[in-house]
């Protein structure tokens, strides 16, 4: 059972699924989505096969108005408002990616089942 404010989740991971779309480098590539449930949280991973994110810049393009691929008509935004809403329910947001050893960005949403009231 989950109890979350269902228009944040849905922009979150509309966010982060159209992020893998526009930064990817190929004409056509992979986009897989994975859900896994706990017990005070539920995960969903965004995982691509695009160009990867130096693990330099993963905490950067978390902040506003930072892009690493201004020609893909970013703003900088997306992310940042993905791990600002993320922070204020309570979940986490993670970036796993080192594409000098492998191609791709995993994006891991941690979410709360349970809003707190406060």
């Amino acid at each position: 059972e989950v109890t979350t404010a269902a228009a944040a989740l849905d922009l979150v991971l509309r966010n982060l699924v159209q992020n893998a779309i526009v930064h990817h480098d190929r004409s056509a590539g992979n986009i897989t989505l994975e859900a896994k449930d706990g017990r005070k949280t539920f995960t969903i991973s965004v995982i691509d096969d695009g160009p990867g994110i130096e693990p330099a810049h993963h905490a950067a393009i978390l902040l506003p108005f930072r892009t690493l691929n201004a020609r893909a008509g970013s703003t900088g935004m997306g992310l940042a408002f993905v791990n600002r809403t993320v922070a204020t329910l309570g979940g986490r947001l993670e970036i796993r990616s080192e594409p000098e050893k492998k191609r791709g960005a995993t994006f891991r949403l941690i979410w709360p089942k349970k809003l707190d009231d406060g």
